[in-house]
């Protein structure tokens, strides 16, 4: 497994990518059903991410994808928060989704409108490492320069950071030989609400409490109502 392609390698990355690798399954084994597909790429100049996808079951009947690499990299927290420095992403899709085989087989126009949530999940667990900056809960992230800029073939523009509802509390947190590894779900956002966020018409942490009173958790949800 190569974190970084040959001239830009980080054994000690490297080493903590592999630790991942052999915590992250065992952790959401003890909530999750099935063996999880794991999708990556084969060479990276930068961070070297994969994605752990579980199918829907009778118990929870919704896609469940989990990034695995983003902790390699201790995100630049304040110094009074670094024991949140490392985190991963947890995403849920409807459970009529198209799989990923699925998707690979489809016309790349229509693809587009399956793809961008995995795409989406990529970026924004790259941002930290990429800009020397930090995620925490109640942070937005959004697609493009204006608010109203949506993602390829959503109707979404941004995405809220905040925890994990769709699972148990305990699991928000594995620890890795020692070290915690946070997860944070990705709440994405129509235009509107992205805007009331950045303009300051309500908090982004604001926002996850209405969607928690509203019954809905982190992922997509088909046909959400407008939050605020």
């Amino acid at each position: 497994m190569s974190y970084f392609s040959p001239q830009f390698r980080n054994p000690r990355m490297e080493h903590f990518e592999r630790e991942i690798h052999d915590v992250l399954p065992h952790h959401f084994a003890r909530f999750l059903e099935g063996e999880p597909l794991n999708i990556f790429e084969q060479v990276s100049d930068h961070m070297h991410l994969h994605l752990y996808i579980w199918a829907p079951t009778s118990r929870r009947n919704m896609w469940t994808v989990v990034t695995a690499g983003m902790s390699a990299h201790a995100m630049n927290t304040p110094p009074e928060l670094s024991y949140y420095s490392r985190v991963e992403l947890v995403f849920t899709l409807p459970a009529t989704w198209p799989s990923i085989e699925d998707i690979e087989r489809m016309p790349s126009i229509r693809a587009n409108e399956y793809q961008w949530p995995l795409e989406v999940m990529t970026a924004v667990a790259r941002l930290p490492y990429l800009y020397n900056t930090w995620l925490a809960r109640g942070h937005t992230v959004r697609n493009g320069h204006e608010s109203d800029d949506t993602y390829a073939g959503s109707k979404f523009s941004g995405v809220l950071v905040d925890g994990v509802t769709s699972l148990p509390h305990t699991a928000q947190l594995m620890e890795v030989n020692g070290t915690p590894v946070h997860f944070l779900g990705l709440y994405p956002l129509y235009p509107q609400e992205l805007h009331n966020i950045l303009r300051r018409h309500i908090t982004g942490h604001e926002w996850f409490h209405r969607c928690l009173e509203a019954g809905f958790h982190e992922g997509l949800l088909t046909e959400r109502p407008l939050l605020g």
